[in-house]
């Protein structure tokens, strides 16, 4: 199970299904929890780049995508720590 839906599991019970719900998810998890906040914005600024510009409107800077992705591992790590509490 990828990271983050483990952390939503772990923290509300239930999976996501969809990044819709698991942003409105993440939003309703991450405001009492300041560890989550930054694992929140890192999620959309993802979901903006990777999801909405690349594959949705194929605008991408090459140099930005590999940026994304390798940071992606540091988001992951991220995501792992909180699902272990």
């Amino acid at each position: 199970m990828p990271p983050m839906e483990a952390l939503l599991l772990v923290r509300t019970g239930q999976t996501p299904g969809t990044s819709t719900l698991a942003g409105r998810r993440l939003r309703s998890l991450s405001a009492p929890d300041p560890a989550a906040q930054d694992l929140r914005r890192t999620f959309f600024d993802r979901q903006v780049a990777l999801h909405g510009e690349c594959f949705y409107h194929d605008y991408y800077v090459p140099e930005e995508i590999v940026s994304l992705v390798n940071e992606t591992s540091d988001y992951i790590r991220d995501a792992e720590r909180l699902v272990q509490g």
